[in-house]
C-alpha cells in the first residue's frame, strides 16, 4: 500500500476496491479505539501489508496484542 493509501484507510468509505463500502476498517478501527486498543499499520511493496492489533488485557492491566 502507499503512503496515501495508508493514510485514509480508517476513514470511513474509503475504499481502492470497485465494490465495497468502504466501512470495514473504519468500524474496525472505531471499536479497537474505543475499547482502548490501537491498529497499527506496516506495508511493503514487495512483502505485503501486516496489521497489528494491541487489546488491553482487563484481568492482567497489560495489552494483548494479535
Amino acid at each position: 500500500m502507499s503512503a496515501k493509501t495508508i493514510s485514509r484507510i480508517f476513514d470511513p468509505y474509503f475504499t481502492t476496491k470497485s465494490t465495497g463500502t468502504g466501512l470495514g476498517l473504519a468500524i474496525a478501527h472505531n471499536i479497537v479505539e474505543a475499547i482502548g486498543g490501537r491498529i497499527q499499520v506496516k506495508s511493503s511493496s514487495d512483502r505485503g501489508t501486516t496489521f497489528t492489533v494491541t487489546l488491553p488485557n482487563s484481568k492482567e492491566g497489560g495489552n494483548i496484542e494479535l
